[in-house]
């Protein structure tokens, strides 16, 4: 018998396991659990050496899985300037912010600002190249949106990218233009990857600063494994997340995506979706899908080559899908592969599915894909969805109660830095469906606050073929949970993102404590 190096004692713990659902008592030894139970069960493995936290009735869950995140566009907020609605409020708050940045800069640098919302803006539009000019022309100025499907470049920054009254279009973007000269305008639509790759790489210094203030943010937040849905993830990419676990700057554990595009060189280093560690490990294929005024991007047989080629690789995919139009082509597409092409056990993924009409929910169950969703998205954008949304589309979005009660698996994350990476504004607006402003989004959609907890643990862990190591708060399973300063069942609904993180535990260690 294993003694324990850690006990969790008088805890109200929340397995999320159905054999064993609510004990007292957890103990751990080294990365793993070995015993659950009440304490005198537990008792046994208590030695000399053992150290013991009392949780005082305080709440222990499974370390939260965030299922869908973007790593590096957190660690380019943490060196950017704020321009969320906590901190301005008009396009002129946003030049004073610019000019405020310029005086300190030398003319090395390039100024980034993210997570405008034109939507909260006094002048309800996004700023212009014009706008950021009148705050500042000698440096390239970048203002990312909150969406980050969009973003704004002055003069400079539209210069130094190669952008001019002569650039076409890349396929699935859109450069948007004074409507008098054709001059573009600054403001532009899915071109987030243009305009990146042209932009100077962060200086070692700035990379290491970043990295650790946004572990720092995961862990703090409880969160403990996560799954990094980049675009453009490549092997480059995979050797700098070895890197820093390496040096101990990500704590989280992380399931990689890659880039379409780079699966020929995973495939020739003979990785594939699973491959590495319970730190690192190789995740999905993503591949985007955009729904634009000129149509869907990439064409029909263009997605059904990309899903093909993935698929009979034997990786597992995860796809982007916002609109209705565009989930119909990926439905369609992934019946074909299913009829033509079978795999057991793949776990396909539909990342995002914001919008689903009820016709499709018995096409997905069929095609035993998950979803990977975003509840977060109705408190941050409830309240823009309710004005620019036709009321009968509403309740299309984000549905999670439909897919449960379906048998489609449903899996929580944040698509951080999109919106907060906290798990528990997830769970509340889950739950409660409710805005900022207090408006209820697609009410039937409701799901109680256990199965709410389950799509940011279980479901997360099963959505990386993960569900054997971690999800749960189970004997053998890996020793990552976090301590709750209340209890997500019982707490009123309307409290449910007040509630706090106090410890986040990784790997049987406290990697965090309030």
């Amino acid at each position: 018998m294993s003694t324990a190096e850690l006990v969790f004692k008088n805890a109200n713990v929340i397995t999320v396991d159905d054999v064993l659902p609510k004990v007292s008592t957890v103990a751990i030894s080294g990365n793993r659990i070995i015993m659950v139970g009440d304490f005198d069960e537990v008792k046994p493995f208590v030695g000399r050496r053992t150290r013991t936290v009392d949780c005082q009735r305080h709440t222990l869950v499974p370390g939260f899985i965030d299922a869908h995140c973007h790593i590096f566009g957190l660690i380019r907020e943490k060196l950017s300037i704020d321009l969320s609605p906590v901190t301005v409020s008009s396009i002129e708050d946003i030049k004073f912010k610019v000019r405020e940045w310029a005086h300190k800069e030398s003319s090395s640098k390039w100024c980034i600002g993210t997570n405008y919302d034109e939507f909260r803006l006094t002048e309800k539009r996004h700023p212009t190249r014009w706008d950021i000019d009148e705050a500042c022309t000698q440096y390239p100025v970048v203002l990312f949106h909150r969406s980050y499907h969009a973003c704004v470049l002055n003069s400079r920054a539209l210069e130094y990218i190669g952008i001019n009254i002569e650039t076409q279009e890349p396929p699935g973007g859109r450069i948007d233009r004074d409507i008098h000269t054709g001059e573009p305008n600054g403001i532009l639509f899915n071109m987030l990857t243009v305009v990146t790759a042209k932009m100077p790489a962060l200086s070692e210094t700035e990379l290491v600063k970043g990295v650790r203030l946004a572990d720092l943010e995961y862990v703090s937040n409880g969160i403990t494994s996560i799954h990094d849905a980049t675009s453009t993830n490549d092997i480059k990419r995979w050797n700098f997340f070895q890197e820093q676990k390496v040096y101990g700057r990500l704590r989280s554990r992380i399931y990689m995506m890659l880039d379409i595009a780079a699966l020929d060189r995973f495939q020739e280093q003979e990785l594939v979706s699973g491959s590495g560690d319970e730190q690192l490990r190789l995740g999905a294929v993503k591949i985007m899908l955009n729904e634009t005024a000129s149509g869907i991007f990439p064409k029909s047989h263009e997605l059904r080559e990309y899903i093909l080629k993935a698929h009979c690789a034997g990786y597992q995919l995860a796809i982007h899908t916002i609109e209705h139009g565009a989930l119909a082509e990926v439905i369609s597409a992934l019946e074909y592969i299913s009829r033509n092409f079978p795999k057991s056990g793949m776990r396909h993924r539909i990342e995002h599915c914001s919008e689903c009409p009820p016709e499709f929910i018995e096409r997905l169950r069929k095609l035993k894909v998950l979803i990977i969703t975003q509840p977060g998205f109705l408190y941050h954008s409830g309240d823009r969805y309710m004005e620019t949304i036709p009321c009968e589309r509403l309740d299309w979005l984000y549905r999670i109660k439909s897919f449960l009660k379906s048998g489609v698996i449903a899996g929580g994350s944040s698509d951080s830095p999109v919106t907060s990476v906290n798990p528990l504004i997830g769970i509340y607006a889950a739950v409660t469906r409710s805005t900022q402003k207090g408006q209820v989004v697609g009410f039937y959609e409701r799901i109680s606050p256990l199965e709410a907890l389950t799509m940011y643990t279980r479901n997360g862990a099963y959505a990386s073929h993960e569900e054997n190591l971690k999800g749960t708060i189970s004997p053998g399973k890996l020793a990552d949970l976090v301590l709750l300063s209340d209890n997500p069942i019982t707490t009123s609904s309307e409290r449910l993102s007040e509630i706090k993180v106090e410890m986040t535990i990784i790997d049987g260690r406290v990697v965090w404590e309030n």
